[in-house]
């Protein structure tokens, strides 16, 4: 088990975090299913490049999400992926509480540091409940990524965002910005409304009580599902059974929809500043939630890192190292602006130019979410 003292070089110069209910690290590492954990991996390789000040927090998803397989017949199967979490990373001798159901389940993070040629080490905090602390049927509440009925992923979304936000409290992060990658995590927006609740004598009659620009101040939102389906809905029975009294329901429907909690209603609602991932993903977002009380929702455009996500055949069969280096300018290999593993010289500034390929669009757009100045 990895003691305190490792985690001091991250602790004083991070103060972004970065939530996320998958992330692609390495192929090994089961916890991602799809386009959403590659692009939050994508985001950790690029922070890495970048030498964001970033912790990044994700479940451990010890079961992974699931294997395809074509049988006999043809027909696609699915199969259990489960992974070893020790071969890959230690976990940190740290532990909290959140209630569920009215009884404490405990949490305790696992540190990945992702790494970059180019870049520093980014940390990643992988949680997870499989302690004997907890009860049987708590144990395997991150097990399992996107499984079990609408409680259970629930039950998730409680130890993402509020027992996430309490994990970062108590390893010591100083965090000024989070930025909720989807709505899995938005129930780390009410952990933050009981930080900022105004005091009692200070109400007038009709004013709410939580400051929510203060909360909006400190959060980023991305929304990747341009569909009503896609997006994460409770009924507020199932929610006042697991949250009990953590905060008013009737605060929750203010911010989260009247007829159920609807988890990127609450992650729009209490963000100040939202983005798409693409112009038209946008536009039918901004439609979808046209009654949401949010700040303007921006899009941004994603490039994904070569060296990362072109296989190395096609990488042997198009380019030479001497041709990479020979399509980049002078400006670009000496900046941050490559992703990790490309053959570059040692990272000096950021600079952002029409000219440069894709893989230098990939820093405007990491910049741009979690909502920092390009220079």
């Amino acid at each position: 088990m990895i003691k305190m003292n490792h985690l001091d070089q991250f602790l004083h110069s991070t103060h972004i975090a970065y939530f996320t209910v998958e992330i692609a690290l390495r192929p090994e590492i089961h916890t991602y299913s799809g386009g959403l954990g590659v692009l939050a991996g994508d985001m950790a390789r690029s922070c890495a490049d970048l030498e964001l000040p970033v912790v990044f927090v994700s479940l451990i998803s010890r079961a992974g999400y699931l294997r395809q397989k074509v049988n006999g017949d043809g027909c696609q199967i699915d199969l259990a992926d489960p992974w070893e979490p020790s071969e890959w990373m230690q976990p940190l001798d740290a532990m909290v509480a959140v209630a569920i159901e009215g009884h404490e389940v405990w949490i305790r993070p696992w540190l990945y540091s992702l790494s970059c040629p180019m870049g520093h080490p980014i940390p990643v905090l992988l949680l997870d409940t499989d302690l004997y602390q907890n009860a049987p049927e708590d144990r395997k509440l991150t097990h399992y990524l996107y499984g079990g009925d609408e409680a259970y992923r629930l039950k998730q979304e409680i130890v993402l965002g509020i027992g996430g936000r309490r994990l970062l409290q108590a390893l010591g992060f100083a965090i000024t910005t989070f930025h909720l990658n989807e709505g899995h995590a938005a129930l780390l927006t009410l952990q933050l409304l009981r930080q900022f609740r105004h005091p009692a004598e200070e109400l007038r009659p009709g004013e709410p009580a939580y400051d929510h620009a203060e909360v909006r101040e400190r959060c980023v939102f991305t929304t990747h599902t341009p569909v009503a389906a896609g997006h994460d809905q409770f009924p507020y029975e199932l929610v006042e059974r697991l949250l009990g009294n953590f905060i008013e329901v009737d605060e929750i429907r203010r911010v989260g929809g009247n007829e159920q909690l609807n988890m990127t209603q609450l992650g729009l609602n209490l963000s100040g500043y939202i983005n798409g991932v693409a112009q038209r993903h946008a536009e039918t977002t901004r439609a979808l939630f046209q009654a949401t009380k949010c700040v303007p929702l921006r899009m941004v455009f994603m490039s994904r890192p070569g060296p990362i996500q072109v296989s190395r055949s096609f990488t042997r069969h198009t380019f030479h190292t001497g041709d990479i280096n020979r399509k980049l300018s002078p400006e670009l290999t000496n900046s941050r602006t490559v992703p990790c593993g490309g053959p570059i010289k040692r990272p000096r500034r950021i600079l952002l130019n029409a000219s440069m390929p894709i893989a230098a669009c990939r820093c405007s757009w990491v910049l741009q979410l979690l909502d920092l100045p390009a220079a």
